[in-house]
């Protein structure tokens, strides 16, 4: 009598037991898989993802000089620089013939991975800080 139901109640605690560590076994295995799964996707990923935080970055960089008062001549250095571009993009041949349909996508691309924000970004955030305070 005794003997059977201590060995029963340890068979169940026993089944109980491998069932936990399956369950455990079974979490383990998925999050792995997870995990590599996504591995691919954030490697594609992380070079975007680093981009966006230092081009913002580079923004709030711009608002802490603007607000020291520097935003005058902040811009005037961007316009030069934008100036400088400007003039080397006109200067280099282009590959691709008037008309192709190319070079938009790989300038949205090239923008995506940018660390440093376009000119016209930099200068919409400085704008509040050129008007005159009344």
């Amino acid at each position: 009598g005794a003997a059977s139901a201590v060995r029963r109640a340890s068979g169940c605690l026993a089944c109980f037991g491998v069932g936990i560590l399956l369950i455990a076994f079974g979490g383990l295995a998925m999050a792995t898989v997870q995990t590599l799964y996504g591995l691919p996707l954030l490697i594609l990923v992380m070079p975007y993802a680093l981009a966006a935080v230092g081009r913002r970055a580079e923004l709030r960089a711009d608002q802490q000089a603007a607000a020291l008062g520097f935003a005058p001549m902040l811009v005037e250095v961007l316009g030069q620089l934008h100036q400088a571009e400007t003039a080397a993009a006109q200067a280099t041949p282009t590959a691709q013939p008037t008309g192709a349909a190319g070079p938009p996508r790989q300038e949205s691309l090239s923008r995506l991975l940018a660390s440093h924000p376009d000119y016209h970004t930099r200068l919409h955030h400085l704008q509040p800080y050129l008007q005159p305070r009344g």
